[in-house]
């Protein structure tokens, strides 16, 4: 190999090979010297890597070199490759190293050059070594935990690890080519892609069969549950719709928590149950009928309104002839039944309910949600609560219902009369709707009926006679309607009856003699009518009665003290109306008694004797005429929550025995003639919500250890009393209203009450007695 002028050489130097000489002129200039140096320095550093020198000699340099260093280095090569197959580990095999130079260079350092046929000699032999290790690199991939960063930037798996056997690259000294790593790294994508695309298949498979899993699921659990048989005639319990009424003036809220829940048996939707999509997949209704073989049995039973178009008649006719998949037949059992309730679905606005479950599909109606067939073949209907929007077919009566429930919807007009065709009928709630007209007469042909609720809706006209053929019946709820009229006498044969409300209606008169043998009635409700009349002492046959409540009428005359045989009251409910003379003794012998109601009368006389009452939470006797003192015994009744005794003529101081009446709320005792001081136990209530005083001649001070936590409203107006107003008091936790007018305090009003306490309406004498800076108002 010969040099030719100025060209750069490159010498990979892994070892140094010894003992060649040749002519060299030892007429070198300072350029050798300074390669001579340069070389000196590479092998101090004994760099690994590729070093690239530029050899830069003068012409006369040039010239030497040319004349004696012109050799050929095949022999060299040789040598080399002898060296190399006697194993010599320094030995690098990709380049081969050859002397040039002069004895003098020869002694310090070796000239290397590129051997080409050494070179291609040795890169046959690193392919075929290269083929026999690329097995063993491919085994270990999984294994080795060395880090490879691709050196291709487009390639998408940079950063991602490879299994690289360092060990091997210690003993080569060299790294593993790359062209071998690169066929690694495609294999390696190309088993990356298809483990991938198997685990999203997997994924995409798992999640598809537990959705329909519990799709199936759902579906097998509310078609079980609503093809359940239920039992009817339950009775639901009393129907107190006066409950909330209150008399004018009266502090005390007219109302049983317990017992007066004015509703019979409502059922309000869980909010757990599932909601159902309504089923808006109508029909068209624009067909002919009147060839299909089937119409004219549906002629019979809706005449002609089936052969309206738009009626609901029609559509359902539509829908059972034409789209129905059940494909039933006038011959099949459940034709007429499946069209019934179909007519039902499309007059109530079926498309819009709430619960629609199955409704119009191809199963037994018996699936459809809110219908249940019972064991004796009747039919148990029960849509409360569902937007039912619309009037009552008489197709219904098609049905063979037991159980009809369509309280709390919106359905208007009127009942049709063929409801009374429904004989094996026994539970019929139409409660808090919008049906108007009157009752039907043939109503009364159910003589099964147990239970007749229609409270709540617009219905006018008067009580049916024929409800005495009603011998089952054991609760009639008419009230909040329009109804008018007397009461007809027509109890004598409904001796079963539990319920009798008619409150908040018209009705007028007095009340019927039937209903004082009503010996098994426990909730009679009269209540906010104008029947006049007395309140027959027969009430006293009335043994089991529980709830009385004849309150806001016009009834006169007094009380009967057989009235005090009723041992089972437990609410009394007589204010607002007209009743005058004594409070029976007899009631202080009614132990059950709770609710005690007497407000708005023209009652005289003293109070009664109500020690005995351990169970009493209220008593109400505001507005009357009452005199005396209030007995000492009252603080027995511990049970008392409310005790409004106002607006009356009862003189005397309040008993200091109150302070027993640990859960007592609501105490007014105004306009009054109480005398003396207020007990210090009043104010240690803890419980006391409402304390009314005004308008008495109560005298004393305000004392400063106040424990009133729950005291909101307070009226000591229009009494004598005096000193200051303790800012205990007027800091109380929850006090919204207080007022102090026309009494005798004095002293400033702490202006911290104006700032961080919840007064909203604070009333004073502050023009010259007190100095207050936020009253809301000045006597």
């Amino acid at each position: 190999v010969s040099f030719s002028p100025p060209q750069k050489k490159y010498i990979k130097r892994q070892s140094v090979v010894s003992g060649k000489s040749s002519d060299y002129s030892s007429n070198h200039d300072v350029h050798s010297e300074h390669l001579q140096n340069k070389l000196l320095h590479l092998l101090n550093q004994r760099r690994s890597s590729a070093i690239e020198i530029e050899v830069a000699k003068s012409e006369e340099w040039l010239s030497h070199s040319s004349q004696s260093h012109s050799y050929t280095a095949q022999s060299d090569c040789e040598d080399d490759s002898q060296s190399d197959s006697q194993g010599g580990d320094d030995v690098n095999n990709d380049f081969v190293e050859i002397d040039i130079g002069n004895s003098e260079m020869d002694s310090k350092i070796p000239r290397t050059i590129k051997c080409e046929v050494a070179a291609q000699k040795q890169k046959k032999k690193c392919e075929r070594k290269s083929s026999e290790k690329q097995k063993k690199y491919s085994k270990r991939q999984s294994t080795d935990t060395t880090m490879y960063t691709s050196l291709d930037p487009e390639d998408p798996l940079i950063g991602l690890k490879f299994s690289i056997v360092k060990s091997d690259e210690k003993k080569s000294g060299r790294k593993r080519p790359l062209a071998k790593v690169n066929n690694m790294t495609n294999s390696f994508r190309l088993k990356l892609k298809r483990r991938k695309k198997r685990t999203i298949v997997l994924s995409v498979t798992i999640i598809f069969v537990a959705i329909a899993a519990v799709a199936v699921a759902i579906y097998f659990a509310v078609t079980r549950g609503q093809s359940a048989s239920i039992s009817a005639g339950t009775y639901q319990g009393y129907t107190n719709n006066g409950a909330n009424s209150t008399s004018q003036g009266s502090s005390l809220p007219h109302n049983d928590p317990n017992i007066d829940k004015g509703s019979s048996g409502n059922v309000l939707p869980s909010s757990n149950s599932p909601e159902f999509k309504p089923n808006k997949n109508l029909p068209p209704i624009n067909e002919d009928l009147s060839g299909n073989p089937n119409f004219p049995t549906l002629q019979k039973v809706s005449g002609n309104a089936v052969a309206v178009k738009n009626s609901p008649q029609f559509e359902a006719a539509v829908w059972l002839l034409n789209h129905d998949k059940m494909e039933l037949t006038s011959e099949s059992a459940g034709f007429l039944p499946r069209f019934a309730l179909a007519t039902l679905y499309y007059a109530l606005d079926g498309a819009n309910w709430k619960k629609a479950l199955n409704w119009l599909g191809a199963v037994d109606i018996c699936m459809w949600q809110g219908v249940s067939c019972l064991e004796d073949s009747s039919i148990s209907l029960k849509l409360h609560d569902n937007y039912l929007n619309g009037t009552i077919p008489s197709e219904v009566s098609i049905l063979d219902l037991s159980y009809l429930d369509l309280q709390n919807n919106s359905i208007r007009g009127s009942l049709p009369p063929s409801i009374g065709d429904l004989v094996n009928l026994s539970i019929l709630n139409l409660n808090s709707n919008q049906i108007e007209g009157s009752i039907p007469s043939n109503l009364g042909n159910a003589v099964k009926i147990v239970e007749l609720s229609m409270r709540d809706n617009l219905l006018t006209g008067v009580i049916p006679l024929s409800f005495e053929k009603l011998y089952m019946l054991e609760s009639i709820d008419l009230g909040a309607n329009q109804l008018s009229g007397e009461i007809p006498n027509i109890f004598e044969s409904l001796t079963g009856l539990k319920v009798l409300n008619l409150g908040t209606n018209k009705m007028r008169g007095l009340i019927p003699d039937s209903i004082y043998i009503l010996t098994n009635l426990v909730d009679l409700g009269l209540f906010e009518n104008t029947l006049a009349g007395m309140l027959n002492g027969n009430i006293q046959h009335i043994t089991g009665l529980q709830i009385l409540k004849l309150h806001t009428n016009q009834f006169t005359g007094t009380l009967p003290a057989s009235l005090g045989l009723c041992t089972s009251l437990e609410s009394l409910q007589l204010h607002n109306n007209k009743f005058y003379g004594t409070i029976p003794t007899t009631l202080g012998t009614l132990t059950s008694l709770r609710f005690l109601y007497l407000d708005d009368n023209q009652f005289t006389g003293k109070l009664p004797e109500l020690s005995q009452l351990s169970a009493l939470k209220y008593f109400d006797a505001f507005n009357n005429l009452l005199t005396g003192v209030i007995p000492l015994n009252y603080g027995k009744l511990t049970s008392l929550v409310g005790l409004d005794l106002g607006n009356n003529t009862i003189s005397g101081s309040i008993p200091v025995s109150f302070n027993k009446l640990i859960q007592l709320q609501y105490l007014t005792l105004s306009q009054n003639k109480l005398l003396g001081s207020v007990p210090s136990s009043i104010w240690q209530l803890q419980t006391l919500n409402l304390l009314d005083l005004h308008e008495n001649s109560l005298s004393g001070t305000v004392p400063n250890t106040i424990i009133v936590s729950s005291l909101q409203f307070l009226d000591l107006e229009n009494n004598q009393l005096q000193g200051t107003i303790p800012f205990q008091l007027l800091s109380a936790p929850q006090l919204k209203v207080a007022m102090f007018r026309w009494n005798n305090f004095i002293g400033t009003v702490d202006t911290r009450v104006c700032e961080g306490t919840s007064l909203g309406r604070l009333w004073m004498d502050c023009i010259s007695e007190i100095k207050c800076t936020c009253c809301n108002r000045c006597a």
